[in-house]
């Protein structure tokens, strides 16, 4: 299907919904045994995976619907595509020492203890690579 007599804005209305009044309120309302939410820090909404159309470079607004000026795509699609696995296998296929691979504290940033020592990376992530991400846990049922 050929696309590129529309304009970025007709293939992607999705808009920023804001995020206290938006998803986070959404995540709080929901009440599931198993209900997460993980936040990037600075990170647009309207971030796509996939490379920007030509159409898209004739204005920055349009351009600006696939870059993330505070992440870098590539990186945000590999945590993400970690912790998707994370769930699936835990979840879904309920591979026995899966779900260790899902965050157990909040904060991704390891934080300096008092013998100067840092707290663990979360799982997956390399030591002191790790900063901007929350990784928020709902009510339980």
């Amino acid at each position: 299907m050929d696309h590129t007599h529309l304009k970025p804005e007709q293939l992607y209305t999705n808009q920023p919904s804001g995020y206290d009044n938006g998803v986070k309120k959404l995540f709080t309302q929901i009440n599931t045994p198993h209900n997460y939410i993980m936040v990037c820090q600075a990170a647009r909404h309207n971030i796509v995976p996939h490379p920007a159309p030509k159409v898209a470079y004739g204005d920055d607004l349009s351009l600006g619907h696939f870059f993330e000026p505070a992440w870098n795509s590539e990186v945000l699609n590999r945590i993400n595509q970690h912790m998707i696995l994370a769930f699936l296998n835990c979840y879904v296929k309920t591979i026995k020492g899966a779900c260790q691979m899902l965050p157990m504290r909040e904060d991704i940033t390891q934080k300096k203890q008092k013998d100067g020592t840092f707290t663990e990376p979360w799982p997956g992530f390399k030591n002191r690579f790790g900063t901007g991400i929350k990784f928020y846990k709902g009510k339980r049922s």
